[in-house]
């Protein structure tokens, strides 16, 4: 998804319904929602993404079908959705408004909220402040977020220096906490470095730490004693 979709607030689901071959409901399953069955506009598009366009454009859509054969883009109406949020990451559903919680600072494209504690801690003792809120360390898995994020701690956060996310190096293998993969290049510049050593954590780099050799991409692993800022994240 890109940023003009992400920002009208992008909640993640899936669920399949019909017999349509190469067709995929993506639909709510949030109380009030209506039925598969009741169909309220179509539309011929080029894309999966086009169709989302179509969605987040009309005010009042809450779900879509695209169905890959035909290129027919079909958007559901529901007024006054509730229920628990759940979070997956292959679905799109779009509410109105996204509240961060009171002292939290909104990365509005990737519909996430951070706050700086200004106080060095060690790698777990920061996880679990951050958890005990309610919150988490950052999980950085997405470009979107991942350079957004970079750009809070580089423009927002005053003091010039790194910050623990969640993720950890799991023999040589970089880990976000949600199990992913990490993409190598995400590190800095001949990172990870410390290889076969246990309990490494990883860190993000101010981007005034000039030895990591990348504006873009800035992991760094280091042992999880090591103190350093802590941002937590509520991701809506």
């Amino acid at each position: 998804m890109n940023a003009s979709l992400i920002q009208v607030g992008v909640i993640l689901l899936i669920t399949k319904f019909g017999d349509v071959a190469g067709a995929v409901w993506y639909k709510s399953q949030f109380t009030g929602t209506i039925t598969i069955n009741d169909i309220k506009w179509s539309v011929k598009v080029r894309s999966l993404t086009e169709c989302c366009y179509q969605c987040t454009f009309s005010s009042k859509c809450r779900s879509f079908q695209y169905e890959t054969e035909s290129g027919k883009c079909t958007l559901l109406f529901a007024l006054g959705q509730t229920g628990p949020f759940v979070n997956s990451s292959e679905i799109v559903h779009y509410r109105n408004y996204l509240v961060c919680p009171e002292g939290y600072y909104l990365l509005f494209i990737s519909n996430a909220c951070v706050v700086l504690y200004p106080d060095y801690m060690p790698w777990n003792d920061s996880l679990n402040a951050c958890q005990s809120q309610g919150a988490d360390f950052p999980i950085l898995d997405t470009d979107t977020l991942f350079n957004e994020f970079l750009d809070y701690i580089d423009n927002q956060v005053i003091s010039p220096d790194r910050v623990a996310v969640n993720g950890r190096l799991i023999n040589n293998i970089g880990y976000w906490g949600n199990g992913d993969v990490i993409d190598v290049s995400k590190f800095c510049a001949f990172q990870p470095d410390e290889i076969d050593i246990p309990d490494i954590c990883l860190f993000v780099a101010h981007s005034s730490e000039s030895w990591c050799g990348s504006p873009v991409n800035r992991l760094d692993d280091a042992k999880c004693a090591f103190d350093t800022l802590r941002i937590c994240m509520i991701k809506l």
